[in-house]
C-alpha cells in the first residue's frame, strides 16, 4: 500500500488543527502525509501561513513531506498543480484540505474504495461525501450497498487515480457543454456553477471536474454515510455563502465510521440519483431552514 494523504493548507489555524487531529487517528496509517502550503495573500496574513507551516512541521506520527510556495497560488492552483506533482511519482492519492473534518475509517475506506474501482474506467473519483439526507422520504432506505454512484463530484475527503486526473488537464481546459440542461440532472446549481467556470476558469477546480465528468458520462463512486464534514463553511472561501453552512452540514451530515462492505456495479441507480437532488435542491433554494 503506496497511496499519500495529499492535504492542502492555506491559514486557517484552528481549523487545521482539528483536521490533523482527525488524520492522527486513523485506522489505517498513511505512508506519508504530503503538504502543499499556499503563501499568504497581503502582508495581513503573513504570520497565520507561517504558523500553519510550524504545526505542520512539528508533525511526528507520519512521515511528511511539506511543499511551502513561495508566493500565493490561489485555492484552484494550489491543487492542480499539487496533484500534478503527485501524480509523477504515485498512481493514486486520497485529498482533504485544511477544513475537511474526517471520520478515524475514512482513509481506510477511500483506499479500499480506489482498489476496488480502479478497473471501472468510468468511475473519476471516490469519496465520503454523500450529498444524502438521512430519514428524508426520499432517502433510498432499501438501497442494498454501502455505496453510491453518483454525478456530483464530492471534493471534500476524496481520492483519484493518476490516470483519471491526467486525464482532465485542468491547467488547459475548455469548457465542454454547450446544452447546460444536460447539467440540471446533477442538481439546480450545476448550471450557474458551470457559467461561473466559463467565464473565470482560473478560479476554479471542482467545478471543472464536476461538469467535464458531466460531459463525459464519468461518476464518482462515495459511501452512502458521510465520512467526512467540512469544519469551514463560514470562513475562507465559504464565508460568503449566505447561510448558517456549519450548522446545515451538522444537523444534515452526520459523520459515520462504517467501513463499506458492499460495492454498486459502476452505474447510475436513477433512486439515489433523485435522492441527491432533492439534497442539493434543498441547499440551492433554502428549504432546510
Amino acid at each position: 500500500m503506496n497511496t499519500p494523504i495529499v492535504l492542502f493548507t492555506y491559514k486557517r489555524i484552528d481549523t487545521l488543527i482539528k483536521v490533523l487531529d482527525a488524520l492522527k487517528k486513523q485506522t489505517l496509517k498513511p505512508p506519508i502525509l504530503i503538504v502543499y502550503s499556499d503563501f499568504s495573500k497581503s502582508i495581513i496574513d503573513v504570520n497565520e501561513v507561517a504558523e500553519v507551516r510550524k504545526i505542520i512541521k512539528s508533525i511526528d506520527w507520519v512521515r511528511v513531506e511539506l511543499h511551502e510556495r513561495e508566493f500565493n497560488y490561489g485555492c484552484a492552483k494550489n491543487i492542480i498543480y499539487g496533484l500534478n506533482e503527485v501524480f509523477q511519482k504515485y498512481d493514486e492519492t486520497v485529498i482533504v484540505e485544511d477544513d475537511v473534518l474526517v471520520s478515524p475509517c475514512f482513509y481506510e475506506t477511500m483506499v479500499k474504495m480506489l482498489n476496488h474501482y480502479r478497473s471501472s474506467k468510468n468511475i473519476f473519483s471516490v469519496g465520503g461525501y454523500s450529498n444524502l439526507i438521512p430519514g428524508d422520504i426520499d432517502y433510498p432506505v432499501d438501497y442494498p450497498y454501502d455505496v453510491i454512484i453518483s454525478q456530483r463530484f464530492a471534493g471534500w475527503g476524496w481520492g483519484v487515480w493518476a490516470d483519471r486526473w491526467q486525464r482532465k488537464d485542468l491547467l488547459n481546459w475548455s469548457y465542454p457543454i454547450n446544452d447546460l440542461s444536460k447539467l440540471i440532472l446533477a442538481g439546480d446549481d450545476v448550471p450557474e456553477m458551470a457559467m461561473m467556470a466559463f467565464h473565470n476558469p482560473g478560479m476554479f477546480w471542482d467545478i471543472k471536474i464536476l461538469i467535464d465528468c458531466i460531459s463525459r458520462n464519468e461518476y464518482h463512486a462515495v459511501t452512502k454515510e458521510y465520512l467526512v464534514n467540512n469544519i469551514g463553511m463560514d470562513s475562507g472561501d465559504h464565508g460568503t455563502a449566505g447561510y448558517d453552512g456549519s450548522g446545515f452540514s451538522r444537523y444534515y451530515n452526520p459523520m459515520s465510521n462504517k467501513i463499506p462492505m458492499s460495492f454498486p456495479e459502476p452505474k447510475l441507480d436513477m433512486d439515489v440519483v433523485m435522492a441527491i437532488n432533492r439534497y442539493i435542491n434543498m441547499v440551492v433554494h433554502k428549504r432546510w431552514r
